[in-house]
């Protein structure tokens, strides 16, 4: 379906998409239609923002294109099976709101997480979200957002943790991680420096257990002798 604006020319609409600008936003619809990419292209328009429908689709990577030439992108690719975020995002077009509920999710690479933090709108409800250290950097961005009054993050309580098994319905601004600085690295981590002492401990100790009881021994024989 391809509609004409004075704007711009919607003729290079995506296949099998519907393109539409009204309101100073050009909306690219393609949800519904089993797509496994989000479009690759899309009509270039000037001065309109730009929301993207890629929902209820089959998509299992979500691989953000580049829309260089908006400003203010809505990316909707919710109701999908995704697994992965491509880390490309981070060299890619400012998204204003993401829309990634309902998909397969474990966790979101740290290198986006710049990205995440100019966003003004995220939606991550019903995921599998995995809560260790390497999610750390979104939950403290979660955790800030509340503070701050931000509303960033939708639903906030409906988004809990899938796993590990005694974590299952946490919620992801209530999850303690044990982790150093958000830089996905366990606290609870021995530095090498530990490691190496606590070696030298024990080595230490079989060696003191092994000369008291040396001397036990020679003392026994000793005596046995004496007798």
């Amino acid at each position: 379906m391809l509609k004409f604006s004075l704007s711009c020319d919607l003729t290079t609409c995506p296949q099998y998409c519907t393109c539409d600008i009204k309101n100073e936003n050009l909306t690219v619809d393609c949800s519904r239609n089993a797509r496994k990419q989000s479009p690759v292209t899309v009509p270039i328009c000037e001065n309109v923002s730009l929301l993207i429908n890629v929902s209820s689709n089959e998509l299992t990577e979500l691989v953000i294109r580049r829309y260089e030439q908006y400003t203010t992108v809505i990316l909707d690719a919710s109701n999908n099976q995704i697994r992965t975020i491509s880390s490309e995002l981070k060299n890619r077009v400012l998204l204003n709101e993401l829309n990634i509920e309902n998909n397969s999710l474990e966790k979101i690479p740290m290198d986006l997480k710049s990205s995440f933090e100019n966003m003004q709108t995220v939606h991550l409800k019903n995921n599998s979200w995995k809560c260790d250290c390497e999610l750390d950097w979104l939950v403290s961005l979660i955790k800030s957002s509340i503070i701050e009054k931000e509303n960033k993050f939708t639903d906030i309580d409906m988004v809990t943790c899938s796993n590990p098994k005694e974590l299952v319905n946490i919620k992801l601004k209530d999850f303690d991680s044990q982790c150093d600085s958000h830089d996905g690295k366990d606290k609870s981590a021995l530095k090498p420096w530990q490691i190496v002492l606590i070696v030298f401990g024990i080595l230490f100790y079989l060696s003191l257990a092994s000369a008291i009881g040396f001397c036990i021994v020679l003392r026994r024989r000793i005596r046995i002798t004496a007798n």
